[in-house]
């Protein structure tokens, strides 16, 4: 396990921790876009009946058992969960509208849904730390080309490498392309997401699709979609930062 996802992980915990005070003893738990399986394997250590699903399933990084789905029915007879969980899902769901039924129909009449959900604030400061990345690797790639051109004792692959990179797109084509950030959920664009991922938008989304919204409060870190402070920021930074930058995820708490 590479440092970069020993991090994440290490996010996902913490974020995880802040809600996990709301989950009945020994309930039944969903998670929902449950990726490798982390957080799933975590609740399952604290004592919790866990269940897992995704549309995707990465059989190098699986650490838990998650079924995957067609990511509109989930495989599930109804009432058959006391919470349904996600961390980051929600936001990837196509038909989420139509989704939030298939939520409420394996939830317990008495059960809860519980979102992480990225905020405004962790998409504006990624769109910051993309163009940062990207400089930095243009940089790279200048001064890389400069060195191996210029220098024996320099690796000549890294001048190849540099030279096939440059060939195909001029700097300033490269710099443009890259300066376009691509959306990280389904729904806008990168900067529409500014909106769309705000809890002003949340909200009304929910409550109009059936859900009385208990509660809703900060994940109390702050990191970006790129980290680009890599792993060298830990947990404690992080959170002392998110009173500084704000959050990067609020967390949701719904009942049916």
């Amino acid at each position: 396990m590479n440092l970069v996802t020993v991090h994440m992980n290490s996010i996902r915990e913490f974020e995880l921790q802040k809600a996990m005070h709301l989950f009945p003893p020994e309930c039944r738990i969903l998670e929902i876009g449950a990726g490798s399986g982390y957080q799933a394997s975590k609740l399952k250590d604290q004592g919790f009946q866990v269940e897992a699903i995704d549309v995707f399933i990465d059989l190098e990084r699986k650490i838990f058992e998650v079924r995957k789905y067609d990511g509109k029915i989930i495989p599930f007879p109804n009432h058959s969960f006391d919470i349904v969980f996600s961390s980051n899902a929600l936001e990837h769901i196509d038909e989420l509208e139509e989704f939030q039924e298939e939520i409420k129909r394996v939830l317990k009449p008495d059960g809860f849904a519980i979102h992480v959900l990225p905020t405004a604030t962790w998409r504006f400061w990624s769109w910051i730390s993309h163009c940062l990345n990207w400089l930095k690797i243009i940089y790279k790639l200048i001064v890389g080309f400069g060195r191996a051109e210029s220098s024996p004792d320099n690796d000549p692959e890294i001048a190849l490498k540099t030279k096939k990179i440059l060939s195909q797109k001029s700097l300033l084509d490269l710099f443009v392309d890259k300066l376009l950030i691509p959306p990280h959920g389904v729904k806008g664009s990168a900067l529409t997401e500014i909106f769309y991922f705000n809890r002003f938008y949340w909200i009304p989304f929910f409550r109009r699709t059936g859900w009385k919204v208990n509660s809703y409060f900060q994940n109390r870190l702050f990191y970006t979609d790129y980290l680009i402070f890599g792993v060298h920021l830990d947990i404690k930074w992080r959170h002392l930062l998110s009173y500084v930058f704000g959050s990067s995820c609020m967390i949701y708490v719904l009942k049916k």
